[in-house]
């Protein structure tokens, strides 16, 4: 003991310098994770998330998929929908007699491992209400939604319809100053920490519980972040095309059914996901276009499966280490990495380029693609930028003011309005 703390006697100034770095670091990394759990991104994040989310499909095997198309069913019933004016706004109510009639023959050909999603809401009563009530019931896989509005309050259904839980998709905004409005990110929780669909799914699926404190989300044993991207294709690897050719009408469902075509009563019974919604009104436009909420509800699902956006132990220590490396470079040694630069930076004038003096974004951002790419956690560049201009900024401006502090001190002079001014503004004369 008496041995290390020499050590560090000795090399007390390189110490100080390695912990205000960690500190930074720590610091970053929390506001990065708090800026992810919230419902909003910066213009221009839609550009670096098409970067990585390409780049991380290209390493991604198709293998490593948990399910394909052949255990899903997209059921649409936007064909058979009717709209409901009232004094609380239009409304799209399903045809539930086709529900029902839906329903009963899943009854008859149930499969208890079965998962069934209802991606509709049911706060609207209809004549057929008991009816579907009845045929709903029985399922041990039945997952419904239920509307919530702006600040989170739910408006319970008419009528039971298995375990409900939120879709976690908020109403469009328009776009404010630098934000902006497209759907990027989808909430694991909602604003008063209550499950979202493809969160019941993966319990139910997985036979775990999830749990959420604040922001932090735990599910099993494991830590994800709130938030998960949404993606143009299905579980990062199934083509746009592909799934949207799997979604079948119900009037088709129900007639194939009643005529046992293309053998549709074993599928329904052998499908181990049917997934039910408004494939047409029920359209968000997200980062890669417009998208079907069913659709983002199963991919997110998919990426869950996948552990997208689990904050592994590996993932954290590298973080912080890089992290950490960044600020002690831009602290304290800003040629740390001259001698490796100044090569390369020979090589590629003979095209006409040259490498900025300030590369630590770039190195950043280059971190981000390597998170996206071996641990499937997608960083916000934009604002992860922002935030380390922000902290470096910030510590060369706490940095000038220490030192006019000093110089007040050691003069004697008596505070006025002058010098508190010059205190706040005035450039403390460094070139760094």
């Amino acid at each position: 003991m008496r041995a290390l703390l020499s050590i560090v006697y000795k090399h007390l100034n390189f110490f100080e310098k390695l912990l205000t770095s960690i500190s930074a670091a720590l610091l970053l990394l929390i506001a990065m994770y708090c800026w992810m759990n919230m419902p909003m991104n910066f213009i221009g994040e839609e550009t670096f998330a098409k970067a990585s989310v390409k780049l991380a499909n290209l390493f991604s095997p198709k293998e490593n998929l948990p399910y394909d198309m052949n255990d899903v069913m997209f059921i649409d019933v936007s064909r058979s929908s009717a709209i409901v004016e009232d004094q609380y706004g239009t409304h799209v109510i399903a045809n539930r007699a086709r529900l029902d009639t839906l329903f009963r023959m899943l009854h008859r050909n149930m499969n208890p491992e079965q998962i069934i999603v209802c991606d509709l809401y049911f706060d609207i009563s209809s004549e057929r209400d008991w009816s579907l009530q009845s045929s709903m019931a029985g399922f041990p896989n039945l997952l419904s939604t239920v509307k919530t509005n702006w600040h989170g309050d739910i408006t319970r259904n008419v009528l039971k319809a298995g375990t409900s839980a939120t879709t976690g998709f908020q109403r469009i905004r328009e776009p404010f100053l630098i934000f902006s409005n497209s759907l990027y990110k989808f909430h694991l929780t909602d604003e008063k920490n209550i499950k979202t669909l493809p969160l019941l799914m993966y319990e139910r699926v997985n036979t775990t519980s999830a749990f959420c404190w604040g922001d932090a989300l735990k599910i099993g044993n494991d830590w994800y972040f709130n938030t998960i991207p949404i993606t143009e294709e299905l579980g990062r690897t199934v083509p746009k095309a592909v799934y949207e050719d799997q979604v079948i009408p119900i009037q088709k469902v129900i007639s194939s059914a009643k005529k046992n075509l293309n053998g549709m009563m074993d599928q329904l019974h052998y499908k181990k996901f049917i997934v039910i919604g408004n494939f047409e009104q029920d359209a968000h436009q997200t980062t890669f276009g417009g998208k079907p909420g069913p659709m983002i509800i199963f991919d997110i699902y998919l990426f869950l499966q996948q552990k997208e956006n689990m904050i592994s132990t590996g993932w954290l220590l590298l973080t912080i280490s890089f992290l950490t490396l960044l600020f002690f470079r831009k602290f304290y040694h800003p040629d740390l990495f001259k001698t490796y630069i100044q090569p390369l930076n020979d090589r590629i004038k003979f095209y006409g380029l040259q490498l900025p003096s300030e590369f630590d974004w770039l190195f950043f951002y280059l971190y981000i693609l390597f998170s996206a790419v071996f641990f499937h956690i997608y960083l916000e560049t934009v604002a992860a930028i922002l935030f380390l201009s922000i902290f470096t900024w910030t510590r060369l401006y706490l940095k000038s003011r220490y030192l006019i502090m000093q110089n007040f001190i050691q003069s004697g002079r008596i505070l006025s309005a002058r010098i508190l001014f010059s205190f706040l503004f005035r450039k403390p004369g460094l070139k760094n």
